[in-house]
């Protein structure tokens, strides 16, 4: 098989592995609508580590690397929640509390970045509140 002939078939991988991302997202919506009727929390955390580990099975028997596979599906999985957590808005935390987190410097910079990344994608409505300083970061806060 000559190259170009390759880097087609990849690309058609590549786009069935986007819409299988894509109906995932929806199937994560549905979650979400039936956690919001009383269905659950936020986190399973039982069922993740469930879910790694047939990934960690899986992937060993389709020769494929089980760290690089729980690294994807752990991305996989926190967006879930992170969409889970949009639909569901604040105060939607397993603990039952809004989290707040306090970053220093303006929006879009790598600290608000990282805030969003780990806390979630809801800016004022998950509490994360900008800052120039540290200290303001801190009477922001509290």
């Amino acid at each position: 098989m000559e190259l170009n002939e390759i880097r087609e078939r990849l690309d058609r991988m590549d786009a069935a592995l986007v819409d299988v991302l894509a109906e995932r997202q929806r199937l994560v919506h549905e979650v979400a609508r039936s956690k919001a009727g009383g269905g659950g929390k936020l986190r399973d955390l039982h069922r993740e580590e469930d879910v790694l580990t047939r990934v960690v099975e899986r992937s060993r028997d389709a020769g494929l690397d089980p760290f690089f596979m729980t690294r994807l599906f752990r991305e996989i999985m926190g967006q879930s929640v992170r969409t889970q957590e949009a639909s569901l808005g604040p105060g939607s935390h397993s603990i039952g509390a809004p989290i707040r987190v306090g970053y220093q410097g303006t929006e879009g910079a790598y600290s608000d970045l990282a805030a969003r990344r780990h806390f979630g994608p809801g800016g004022a409505a998950t509490g994360t509140r900008q800052a120039f300083t540290i200290d303001n970061a801190w009477s922001e806060m509290w």
